[in-house]
């Protein structure tokens, strides 16, 4: 089984769950408060973050075996310098929402770890 293959589905797959459900109502609300109008996704680009994305975790956790821990705590480093430095930027960026998606960052590697980890053995 590839690992860098899973791990890159189930990121697409459980983070479109959590935006749907949970970060679009903060997303929503925040985009359009800093440019005025609705939040319109450009696919090029995302599909190009969740593949640095999936190059992170693998390199970083999943290809070295590294515990799920680390995986949380690279996620919470990586989302967290993307969403501290919008508030740093933005003046209408919230810290509900850099909290939100930073906790969020840690909770999808984590999971997406664990998920891949118990796929390679089997379960």
């Amino acid at each position: 089984m590839n690992s860098f293959i899973v791990s890159s589905i189930l990121l697409v797959l459980i983070d479109s769950v959590y935006l749907f459900f949970i970060g679009k109502p903060v997303f929503d609300k925040t985009v359009a408060a800093i440019q005025n109008s609705p939040l319109v996704v450009n696919v090029a680009p995302a599909i190009f973050t969740y593949i640095l994305m999936a190059i992170l975790l693998n390199y970083f956790i999943i290809s070295v075996n590294k515990p799920a821990f680390d995986a949380f705590i690279l996620g919470f480093c990586a989302y967290g310098i993307f969403d501290f430095t919008n508030l740093a930027i933005f003046k209408k960026y919230t810290i509900k929402a850099a909290i939100t998606d930073t906790l969020w960052g840690a909770i999808l590697f984590y999971v997406v770890t664990t998920i891949t980890y118990a796929l390679k053995k089997g379960f």
